[in-house]
């Protein structure tokens, strides 16, 4: 079974993991596992929702940010979130991954929200095989609002709505714009 750490060498609005799998398939798994474990507690989500889902690229590290781009946006479109997920992916021209993907519903009565994924971009972006397996790092997972989230900052700023945290942080913002002319 894969494993992924988060890492912290990113700005303070991403988040940055490396993945490492024992091949493509549990990589991906991995990767979906992860992107999950950032938005919420998956252990708050409750397995009511099974889907599938094919996704095809023009290489593997295409297919790879696609997929988790296609996670985010079942997210955002559907409120759903799949902590489960069977994989298979073929390296070819082009890349195809079928999954099996095992979820549910965002309940804000029951779902322990973290940060709200919003994108993953290509900085930092790798994948690449190893002796053993394969390893990637997703290095620009945009978040929004991810301090709340992130254990050292929920001592000092112990706010677990982070919308509550938009309108300082565009205050802030505008206050800085204004200053410099």
């Amino acid at each position: 079974m894969g494993r992924h750490e988060f890492l912290e060498s990113v700005a303070v609005a991403d988040c940055a993991v490396e993945i490492e799998g024992d091949d493509l398939d549990d990589l991906f798994a991995t990767a979906a596992r992860a992107l999950a474990e950032v938005m919420v507690d998956p252990a708050t989500v409750p397995a009511t929702v099974e889907r599938s889902l094919e996704l095809t690229a023009p290489s593997l590290d295409l297919l790879l940010y696609d997929w988790l781009s296609e996670l985010i946006y079942v997210k955002d479109s559907e409120q759903l979130v799949f902590p489960g997920v069977e994989v298979h992916v073929t390296d070819g021209s082009p890349s195809r991954l079928t999954a099996r993907l095992a979820g549910g519903p965002i309940d804000r009565a029951t779902t322990a929200l973290r940060a709200d994924a919003k994108a993953v971009t290509f900085h930092q972006f790798a994948l690449e095989p190893r002796e053993r397996g394969w390893r990637s790092v997703v290095g620009g997972l945009a978040l929004l609002l991810l301090l709340p989230a992130m254990p050292p900052f929920s001592v000092v700023l112990p706010v677990t709505e982070t919308a509550l945290l938009l309108v300082p942080a565009l205050a802030a913002c505008s206050l800085a714009g204004w200053k410099s002319g």
